[in-house]
C-alpha cells in the first residue's frame, strides 16, 4: 500500500514533461496538478521546461503567418533547384 502511494506521488521526468505538455493543451485532474507541482518542486530541470513551454506557447499563440510577408524571404535564383525544391516539397505534403 506505501508502494502505491509514493508511485502515485513521485513522477519520472519523463511523465513530469508529459504532463506539462497535457497541462497546456487539455488541463489536468487535480491528482495530475499536485503530483507535478511536487515534482517541480524537488526538479530543477523539470521547473525550467515548464517554464520554456508556457513561453514557447504565449510566443506561438501571439505569432500568425503573414503570407505577403513570405515574399521577402530570400529566393532561389536557379531554376531547377527551385523546381527541385518543391518537387521535394509537394512529395512531403502527400
Amino acid at each position: 500500500m506505501k508502494k502505491k502511494i509514493i508511485h502515485l506521488v513521485l513522477l519520472s521526468c519523463v511523465k513530469a514533461t508529459e504532463l506539462i505538455e497535457k497541462k497546456s493543451l487539455f488541463g489536468l485532474s487535480w491528482i495530475e496538478r499536485l503530483q507535478l507541482r511536487l515534482h517541480t518542486n524537488v526538479c530543477d530541470g523539470c521547473t525550467i521546461y515548464q517554464q520554456q513551454s508556457i513561453l514557447l506557447d504565449k510566443v506561438l499563440q501571439t505569432q500568425s503567418i503573414n503570407f505577403d510577408e513570405l515574399s521577402l524571404l530570400p529566393q532561389v535564383k536557379n531554376e531547377s533547384l527551385k523546381q527541385s525544391i518543391l518537387l521535394s516539397l509537394d512529395k512531403a505534403s502527400d
